[in-house]
């Protein structure tokens, strides 16, 4: 397991708060078809509004963390446009 080194969360945090509202929306919608009660076998208590920022914040460290693949840049890859 690959564990984020805080520059990225922070980096995410940052990425997130200048999101296009339209791809959060996306990534909501996305995120809701998990439902209640597979969202309470993982843990949480539900789809609360903390978990879905959660949800939302690990996608957006996660495109931190490619935008600084070397190997990804070669290849054009815009972590922007994964969801």
């Amino acid at each position: 397991m690959i564990f984020p080194a805080a520059m990225n969360i922070y980096t995410g945090a940052e990425l997130l708060k200048n999101m296009d509202p339209k791809w959060r929306e996306l990534q909501r919608k996305e995120f809701s078809v998990i439902g209640e009660a597979r969202a309470k076998e993982y843990g949480a208590s539900g789809l609360s509004v903390d978990f879905v920022l959660g949800y939302e914040l690990g996608l957006a460290t996660a495109r931190a963390m490619l935008a600084g693949s070397a190997e990804l840049i070669l290849k054009g890859v815009n972590p922007e446009e994964v969801l």
